[in-house]
């Protein structure tokens, strides 16, 4: 996608927030057509093979390379590709949310400072942004249900890709039974040789909920934000 940068407001103070949404929209779109393009060459390659050594099912070797083929097109290349999409997925929306919180509070320097706020318990990013935004910054951060729980969903996975590599047996034990629970309830998420995989729908809906809820929350906070000088 080719913006216009005439079209923005360079004063914007969350304007680089803005093009990161853009940015990981693009990333997003480019990870499935990468991943449908290998998809279609390494079926090229095994018609090919099969077709040169005159193979038939019959053939050990024409199961081998069958069973080659899906493991990589149905397992290794989704994983190594909407893995790591969906970390910086959860990271742009931490990002973004402590960015407002910041530009926020520069505005009113007596309140406490984002960085600073803890609560009773030990709180996950999310529910202590939302503590924060309700009690300090007086703002709903996210009212959807069913984007609150989307959003709970991708900080555990994240946790569990960036920490354990989508290796069930390496993730947490204390997250364990979470993100057993997690795989087993949402459509699009299974496993698989003892790893998590999602489909392409799974990280479509999920990225679709997270950059509608990103753009949401840069508009309607944008001129809380603006009072601050920007350079």
């Amino acid at each position: 996608m080719l913006l216009d940068l005439f079209s923005f407001d360079l004063n914007d103070p969350l304007l680089e927030a803005t093009m990161e949404v853009f940015a990981i929209e693009d990333y997003y779109e480019l990870i499935e057509k990468q991943i449908e393009h290998v998809q279609k060459t390494q079926k090229l390659k095994l018609d090919a093979y099969i077709v040169s050594e005159k193979l038939t099912p019959d053939d050990p070797e024409w199961q081998e390379a069958i069973q080659e083929y899906y493991h990589l097109v149905d397992f290794l290349l989704p994983r190594f590709f909407r893995g790591p999409f969906l970390v910086s997925l959860y990271a742009l929306y931490e990002s973004v949310v402590t960015e407002i919180a910041n530009l926020a509070q520069a505005s009113h320097p007596n309140s406490k400072r984002f960085s600073n706020y803890k609560r009773g318990g030990k709180l996950n990013f999310l529910d202590r942004s939302r503590e924060y935004y309700a009690e300090i910054l007086c703002i709903e951060l996210c009212s959807d249900e069913s984007a609150q729980s989307r959003l709970l969903a991708l900080l555990e996975f994240r946790h569990a890709l960036a920490h354990a590599n989508g290796r069930l047996e390496l993730v947490h034990q204390a997250k364990k039974p979470v993100v057993l629970e997690l795989i087993r309830t949402l459509p699009d998420v299974d496993t698989h040789s003892g790893y998590i995989t999602f489909g392409k729908d799974f990280v479509a809906d999920t990225t679709r909920i997270v950059i509608n809820e990103l753009r949401r929350l840069i508009e309607d906070n944008r001129e809380s934000c603006r009072s601050v000088k920007t350079v």
